[in-house]
């Protein structure tokens, strides 16, 4: 769906509509998958727990879509699907045990483009939807730059990491090797 929404408006338009369309229906085909996975199976592992957030980028990408593809809809069409995406994200935020839980970790990388697809179409309905929009908007891109500096510390931390074990793993190379010279 991601096509659909990025078609810069010239060309034919049948590719973006035919991608737009599989992705809808995947993307209808796919959730009650993940909610029976949510509702009916252990736990996401607590490290995991970010990636629930990509449940609510279809939901910012089939909005986008519409806006980009039929112009003239009204807008509360994207509205409502929005308004879907912020509610799944607002619910998984409010489980403040269940997120904190995850720890900072390189699952945050999960929640980057799903906050900020939905918060990028809410600045697009700014103008037409009225100042709720634009708050919902500028509260969900304040809400995409935390999650984004959470996974930016938790890559550098890796990185770190991995670094250091490889400083240490080379070391005790170099002295296993001068021992036996």
């Amino acid at each position: 769906m991601t096509s659909a929404m990025t078609w810069p408006g010239f060309g034919p338009i049948a590719f973006p509509m035919l991608t737009f369309g599989a992705g809808l229906m995947l993307w209808l085909m796919l959730l009650p998958l993940v909610f029976r996975r949510l509702v009916f199976e252990p736990a996401v592992q607590p490290q995991l727990r970010p990636t629930l957030f990509i449940v609510a980028a279809p939901f910012g990408l089939a909005a986008g879509a519409l806006i980009t593809l039929f112009p003239e809809l009204p807008w509360q069409g994207p509205f409502v699907l929005l308004s879907g995406g912020a509610f799944f994200i607002v619910a998984l935020i409010l489980q403040l045990r269940f997120i904190a839980a995850a720890g900072i970790t390189l699952s945050w990388w999960a929640t980057t483009f799903p906050v900020a697809v939905v918060a990028s179409g809410f600045f697009r309905l700014g103008e037409v939807a009225g100042p709720i929009a634009l708050y919902l908007g500028w509260s969900l891109l304040a809400l995409a730059c935390l999650t984004t500096s959470f996974a930016i510390i938790a890559t550098f931390r890796a990185a770190w990491c991995t670094c250091a074990k490889t400083v240490a793993r080379a070391e005790r190379e170099i002295e296993a090797m001068q021992g036996e010279a």
